[in-house]
């Protein structure tokens, strides 16, 4: 796929509004929007995003494919090829939530630059939510505390030494709580 960029065709975005007479109310309205834009999104997240669109650029770049105004099937090939890059161990480099990331911040790009946003198609977030499922794992249910292990983690804190045995109350309190709460919760589910 070397050589020219490829064109996918793209939705095009609706016309522009004709703009009204700018006056001086309109030029400071103008300056305050503008101002309260630059703290809609954090710092962190607005690194975050810059980070995915260096990084779908690249992948855009290496596949001689047009990265703005994207087509829907170039995010596709994206994350299926976010889902096949693996680490050292041979674990997926890209957990779902990175790649549900790198595409917000393709989707906020596509939107600044006011075109659409190519990652809210329905073959995009499909494949999203076919690649959570096909990595999702049941959890592992743990062996839940019995009376007689409670009072051994209880036993086992220092209550008559200072100030440990203020933390060691506060977190008495807090395992009697959670595994009186649980009880009544079990006992609950018995009798509906």
């Amino acid at each position: 796929m070397g050589g020219s960029p490829v064109r996918l065709a793209a939705v095009e975005a609706p016309e522009a509004v004709p703009e009204p007479e700018i006056n001086d109310e309109l030029r400071e309205l103008e300056a305050v929007s503008l101002d309260l834009e630059t703290h809609t999104l954090s710092a962190n997240t607005r690194r975050a995003y810059e980070s995915a669109w260096r990084s779908f650029e690249e992948f855009c770049s290496a596949h001689g494919l047009e990265p703005l105004p994207a087509h829907p099937e170039t995010v596709r090939w994206y994350v299926a090829w976010m889902s096949m890059q693996l680490d050292e161990h041979g674990l997926p480099r890209f957990s779902v939530a990175t790649i549900r990331q790198r595409l917000a911040g393709v989707a906020d790009r596509h939107l600044r630059d006011g075109v659409l946003d190519p990652t809210g198609h329905r073959g995009v977030s499909g494949l999203v939510r076919g690649l959570a499922k096909l990595r999702a794992v049941r959890p592992e249910r743990k062996r839940p505390l019995l009376l007689d292990d409670v009072l051994r983690v209880i036993g086992s804190m220092e209550h008559d030494v200072y100030p440990a045995g203020v933390s060691a109350a506060r977190d008495a309190l807090a395992i009697w709580l959670g595994f009186a709460g649980r009880f009544v919760a079990a006992k609950q589910q018995v009798f509906s």
